[in-house]
């Protein structure tokens, strides 16, 4: 399953989070689960991108910069013609 997942995800795009971009593949593709547990760190720095829009002090503006991040994320993913065209409205 893993291998088959990444090999749609393949060539991943530069401005989305790889971690985002799989997790999107296999929900499409497959099963994904949930272990309720800390199995690896995130390490955040000054440079990461999610910081840049954590960062925004007004919430309503953050808000709306995370719903345009999310918009671009599921455009660019439907773009790649992995979906039917009725489940591209399911997200």
């Amino acid at each position: 399953m893993f291998k088959r997942t990444l090999a749609l995800c393949v060539p991943f795009p530069n401005d989305i989070y790889y971690d985002w971009w799989m997790s999107m593949h296999a929900a499409a593709t497959g099963y994904v689960g949930c272990i309720p547990k800390t199995l690896t760190w995130h390490r955040v720095h000054e440079n990461n991108s999610s910081r840049q829009i954590m960062s925004i002090k007004d919430k309503s503006q953050r808000s709306e910069e995370l719903r345009q991040q999310s918009v671009y994320f599921i455009e660019t993913f439907c773009s790649r013609g992995l979906l039917k065209e009725q489940e591209k409205y399911h997200y």
